[in-house]
């Protein structure tokens, strides 16, 4: 958030309203945490009771995300060989969301959004955790493979960021709980650095003038991609006329995944029918100028990243950013293993 401020890249700056509300957010989150600890002990477990409890669903786990492993690859390799047909390989991160020639059917890929996508992000956390808790690399490698055909199929990079903090995260919570082998510390250095190979090689492939030798490059992306959302959230804001402002989802926004499989099911009686977040927010999709390159002095584009914080405002406006984030702190705290 303070980063934004300073428009380092030349994004626009958020208004002091967002920079409020990203606080708001964040304590609101914070305070809910607190209210669930500060009433409740949960009791210690032992790790040998930990990793009885892990190791109940490991073989169940470990085979679902290998049965996932042929889909994505089939899905990866069908996206390869229609992006050689493309004039250039970036062409195919627009396509990838529906094109009829990946998924046959938008419902395929409603499914694979609302199965696969939530999978392989709790692979990636659950293999990071076995790893550095527990040494037990099988979860995690498999992650990283289908993190990685994942990424080829959509050319995302987001995949890849999951990976690289989970694991950093996961080493500074556990790494004093069990004494770390130096075998153990150099398959994480491996493994971070197969991430950023592959991150940046996406990278490549999603900009036509990416020039992967530069390091303003790298350096305007991170910048950007941490900071874009702040930047449409507040144009959206800001605009009386945004479907934002003019029209509330109620709770819809924030239960998405019902919305999406409730409007497949409606739609075979009422063919038109689309849930009102669905059908206000596919302007999200449309690139908006976000501010000027402070080297070029050409225009920003961007889109799609309009944070969390976008979600709960278009559901209940302020008390969105005050109700939503303390019940889903309460949650995280209560569930917190």
């Amino acid at each position: 958030l303070w980063i934004s401020t300073l428009s380092l890249t030349g994004l626009n700056v958020p208004s002091v309203y967002t920079q409020v509300s990203v606080i708001i957010l964040v304590a609101s989150y914070s305070l809910g945490a607190i209210v669930f600890k500060s009433h409740k002990v949960l009791p210690l477990r032992s790790s040998h009771t930990e990793y009885k409890i892990i190791k109940r669903y490991y073989v169940l786990f470990k085979y679902g995300l290998l049965l996932l492993l042929p889909v994505l690859l089939y899905l990866a390799i069908k996206s390869y060989n229609i992006s050689q047909t493309l004039e250039h390989v970036s062409l195919m991160r627009g396509l990838s969301f529906g094109d009829e020639r990946l998924w046959f059917s938008k419902r395929l890929l409603v499914l694979y959004m609302l199965v696969v996508g939530p999978l392989l992000t709790l692979g990636i956390m659950v293999g990071s955790v076995l790893f550095v808790k527990y040494n037990s690399k099988t979860i995690l490698i498999i992650a990283i493979i289908l993190a990685v055909l994942d990424s080829y199929i959509f050319l995302g990079r987001g995949v890849y960021l999951k990976l690289i903090f989970s694991l950093v995260l996961c080493y500074i919570f556990f790494r004093n709980q069990n004494q770390q082998s130096i075998k153990r510390f150099l398959f994480l250095c491996i493994s971070i650095a197969v991430i950023l190979i592959s991150f940046i090689s996406v990278s490549t492939k999603r900009d036509i003038l990416a020039d992967m030798f530069e390091p303003y490059y790298y350096y305007k992306n991170a910048i950007r991609y941490f900071n874009v959302g702040f930047v449409l959230f507040d144009q959206e804001l800001l605009n009386e006329n945004s479907t934002l402002n003019t029209h509330y989802s109620f709770g819809l926004g924030t239960f998405g995944g019902f919305t999406k499989i409730t409007g497949i099911v409606i739609r075979r009686f009422i063919p038109d029918f689309e849930w009102l977040p669905v059908k206000t927010d596919k302007d999200h999709f449309v690139p908006k100028v976000v501010g000027f390159d402070v080297r070029t002095r050409q225009p920003i584009y961007a889109n799609a990243f309009f944070t969390i914080m976008y979600t709960f405002y278009k559901d209940f406006g302020v008390l969105g950013l005050l109700i939503c984030p303390f019940v889903l702190g309460y949650l995280s705290s209560k569930y917190y293993l």
